[in-house]
């Protein structure tokens, strides 16, 4: 038994070791299907951290946002396994590509998996998904200052009162600079 789990750990590894040579390669498709193999066989947080960072960033070489809960169901994971590494980098990937309602969903969709607070999570990775949901995709991408208020509030993602407190301020400082964008373009309108 113990050495059917070192050969399948083995061909994990393998798998993960070429499908990240094969993106630095900028062979795209062939790191993901590496990628996606590895994943269909491992369960080692580390090993799921690498086959999805290698999905994402091939996917982000081309512009596209990995369909993660369709990666999930095809490698028979549940959301609450994704490592919390992996999900921040998939959400600064969507932000960056504007893919507001895609990362809404699934961040959501993670978020209420894991109670909004992934198991041995630190103060500071509280902080940054809670920044990255609250702030730049509720408050920024898609500009839903009440959501992105009403979800800190309810505790973010195990956030400390001081963190609530920052990240509210931020929250209200998106919408105060929004205001001033579109008080600045009716101006510039309306100039006579």
């Amino acid at each position: 038994m113990a050495e059917a789990e070192a050969e399948a750990a083995a061909e994990v590894e393998r798998l993960l070791a070429e499908s990240e040579e094969r993106l630095q390669r900028g062979l795209l498709e062939q790191a993901q299907r590496a990628a996606t193999s590895a994943l269909q066989r491992a369960t080692h947080p580390a090993a799921l951290v690498r086959g999805y960072s290698v999905l994402i960033q091939a996917d982000f070489e081309v512009d596209r946002l990995t369909d993660l809960q369709g990666v999930l169901q095809q490698c028979g994971h549940q959301m609450q396994q994704l490592p919390l590494t992996a999900v921040m980098l998939w959400g600064v990937v969507a932000v960056e590509l504007q893919q507001g309602d895609a990362a809404r969903a699934t961040l959501g969709a993670y978020l209420q998996a894991t109670q909004g607070r992934p198991a041995g999570m630190s103060r500071e990775d509280a902080m940054a998904l809670s920044r990255l949901y609250a702030v730049q995709l509720l408050a920024g991408l898609c500009q839903d200052f009440m959501a992105a208020a009403s979800w800190l509030e309810g505790g973010g993602a195990g956030l400390s009162q001081e963190q609530l407190e920052l990240l509210l301020l931020e929250v209200e400082e998106a919408e105060e600079l929004l205001q001033e964008q579109h008080l600045a373009e009716w101006a510039s309108t309306h100039a006579a």
